[in-house]
């Protein structure tokens, strides 16, 4: 994988849409996530015709305030779990990734004000659809073991959501793989946010 990486989505769309590319724009992921499914279910591709998935990522329970989401390879293969942590989350959006070989790692949003402004000015009638250009939250992710791995910051966009994602520091490649499909499940349920 080199980076770094773009992860985009359009905000508008009915059911949606990630693509994620590597630095010389090469597609590395891509995912339609389901419209009107009651527990979360989400398949990764390789391509964006859906005709060679990689990973399956799936909720434990259907209200996902505190929920876990379980990583799979296609063959049914555990590559290991993320999880919202409930109340953490309501101040800052923080998760927990759990590799394994029993590493773990986080995921913490870097400013809450940024969570707590766009909730105010994101009600507002004229303002609100203008936060997604102003507002941008910033995520890392650390490994207990090995420190800040990964950054994912939003980058100024009206009608999509774009993310830039850098690799802070190198891991062996079954942690970036499932450090990154967590990013990826993480912008689809943060979509909304700035």
């Amino acid at each position: 994988m080199q980076f770094p990486m773009q992860a985009t989505f359009k905000l508008l769309a009915l059911a949606p849409q990630v693509s994620l590319t590597d630095s010389s724009g090469r597609l590395i992921l891509y995912v339609r996530q389901k419209m009107f499914k009651l527990k979360e279910a989400v398949t990764f591709f390789a391509d964006a015709e859906q005709t060679k998935p990689v990973l399956s990522i799936k909720a434990d329970r259907i209200i996902d305030f505190g929920a876990s989401y379980q990583i799979t390879t296609t063959d049914g293969r555990d590559v290991g779990s993320l999880k919202r942590k409930g109340m953490r989350s309501l101040w800052k959006a923080t998760y927990e990734i759990t590799a394994l070989d029993g590493q773990l790692l986080t995921i913490n949003e870097t400013n809450p004000w940024v969570k707590v402004l766009d909730g105010v000015l994101g009600a507002l009638p004229i303002i609100g659809p203008l936060t997604s250009y102003f507002l941008h939250p910033i995520y890392e992710l650390s490994s207990d073991r090995h420190g800040l791995l990964f950054s994912f910051t939003k980058q100024p966009a009206l009608w999509e959501g774009r993310y830039k994602i850098e690799r802070v520091k190198a891991s062996d490649e079954a942690t970036e793989s499932l450090c990154v499909a967590s990013i990826m499940m993480i912008l689809l349920l943060e979509r909304s946010r700035g």
